[in-house]
């Protein structure tokens, strides 16, 4: 269950930082392009909106993409463009609402066909090719979002921006192997932990105690702590020192039900009350959110068992696939360095 309940904990925080961020739909009107989180300028054709839709000059797009310029072919006769790289190459249809994709090799190549609700168009006033860039992308694998804050269309290549990740994760497989072994039974783990903080100019200090854990079942768990904290401001000669603040946490994976309660912090604001407990629905407050983060709480925990045997690369990489992208600011390369 600590296997399963770091996992969970570990795709939550990723998709909380996307919770954060509010995604409301696209208005008319000018955006920008990030490219593995790299500004994309347009000098030729700017990008457009379209009846609600994004599209992008295909040409200045698949350059960004890795693209080469001169892998990019037209064909009058059928009014198709194609671009090719390496062994996959994809070929849109003016004025039509499907696209081709093909991966691989001459014998060994496959194409697929896919149907969209989108066209590629020429643009009367510039006579660029403009492709839908959610599609298009989508289809060779993309991660794609969109900030509506800033008017934002973001395209990730993962995988590109894995193959470039150059950090390594011993001490984080070797933890995870050791949590393996108390997997699915029932248990208990008891430890200390000790945590140093610095929240830029604005504060810094420490976290220190002892904890214990019950686990029943994979599921089911009690999470009780002891901490010491110590807090202070570098500009100002101000430092707070909270002794014994406890923490009960109570809850169960499946159902996404958790409690807690914490004495000490309620009495900060009440010094009368005790015993107060506090209820979060993570399941069904994630549910609610699913249309504009795209993942719901059974997502969550299907992306958590899938991990279940990975390496912490493996799992981080599925992570980065899955969550959403609704920040210019928070993009893969961005949550890639995060967890780095």
């Amino acid at each position: 269950m600590l296997n399963r309940a770091f996992r969970t904990a570990l795709c939550a925080g990723a998709l909380l930082l996307a919770l954060c961020l509010p995604a409301s739909a696209a208005q008319e009107g000018d955006f920008s392009v990030l490219v593995n989180g790299e500004a994309v300028t347009f000098t030729d054709a700017a990008p457009l909106l379209k009846d609600g839709r994004s599209f992008l000059p295909m040409v200045e797009t698949f350059d960004a993409l890795g693209f080469a310029q001169g892998d990019i072919t037209w064909d009058a006769a059928t009014r198709s463009v194609t671009a090719a790289k390496d062994d996959t190459s994809i070929t849109l249809t003016i004025d039509q609402k499907e696209l081709t994709v093909t991966r691989g090799q001459e014998n060994a190549a496959e194409t697929d066909t896919i149907t969209t609700d989108a066209a590629p168009f020429i643009d009367a006033a510039s006579s660029r090719t403009y492709v839908p860039v959610g599609l298009v992308a989508g289809a060779l694998g993309y991660n794609v979002g969109w900030d509506a804050q800033t008017s934002t269309v973001i395209i990730d290549d993962v995988d590109a921006i894995l193959a470039a990740n150059s950090e390594t994760y011993a001490m984080m497989d070797r933890y995870l192997e050791y949590t393996r072994d108390l997997t699915g039974g029932t248990c208990k783990v008891e430890g200390s932990l000790a945590v140093e903080m610095e929240l830029s100019s604005l504060m810094t200090g420490g976290i220190q105690g002892d904890y214990s854990m019950l686990q029943s079942d994979s599921s089911a768990f009690q999470f009780s702590t002891e901490l010491d904290m110590e807090l202070s401001a570098p500009d100002a000669e101000v430092s707070a020192q909270i002794d014994s603040i406890d923490l009960e946490l109570r809850g169960d994976l499946e159902e996404g039900l958790f409690y807690f309660s914490s004495d000490a912090l309620t009495q900060m604001s009440d010094p009368s009350v005790t015993g107060l407990w506090f209820k979060m629905d993570l399941k069904s407050m994630m549910d609610q959110l699913s249309l504009q983060t795209g993942l719901d709480y059974t997502d969550l925990l299907l992306m958590a068992r899938a991990a279940q045997d990975m390496s912490f690369a493996d799992s981080l990489a599925l992570i980065l696939r899955e969550v959403p992208l609704t920040s210019a600011s928070m993009t893969t390369r961005d949550l890639l360095a995060l967890y780095n």
